[in-house]
């Protein structure tokens, strides 16, 4: 019990020891600020000012320049990991019709591709909507041509 707090009766305790455990919330949470502080900082901060190239102080600042972050670099993945599905759909395409159209993949990889697909193009929608348009452009020959090689080749 704290040297300031004077016994009178069940309630005199009460606020005693209410009083105690403000004063231990109080030292918690400036632990706790102190530890936040001088830990490093994280991932996406340091990303962001990277990106930035200067240090964002203001809570609203970065959430505002976060957000904005994550928008660009949603723009720019989305686009290429479509591109990237694309061909491997093209290239099993391919593989199917050598087989009398049977799907290469076992059914929880097909799974996992279709979710892939299909999770980015709810992205792409999403995109849309928060003013981050992106085209889902169709692989190029080339690329497709680069998994061929890759996953295809015949070793002679």
């Amino acid at each position: 019990m704290g040297t300031d707090c004077v016994q009178t009766g069940e309630e005199g305790m009460t606020c005693c020891h209410q009083a105690e455990r403000v004063e231990s919330l109080k030292k918690e949470r400036l632990r706790a600020q102190e530890a936040v502080a001088g830990s490093p900082a994280s991932p996406i901060l340091e990303f962001l000012e990277e990106k930035l190239g200067r240090r964002v102080t203001e809570r609203q600042e970065r959430w505002d320049e976060a957000m904005a972050a994550l928008r660009e670099s949603l723009r720019e993945a989305v686009p290429w990991c479509w591109q990237e599905v694309r061909a491997v759909e093209t290239m099993l395409e391919e593989v199917a019709a050598e087989f009398n159209g049977e799907d290469p993949l076992l059914p929880p990889v097909r799974g996992i591709l279709d979710k892939t697909r299909q999770d980015l193009a709810e992205l792409h929608t999403l995109l849309d909507f928060v003013s981050a348009e992106a085209e889902l452009p169709e692989p190029d020959e080339e690329r497709v041509e680069f998994l061929r090689q890759r996953w295809l080749r015949q070793d002679t």
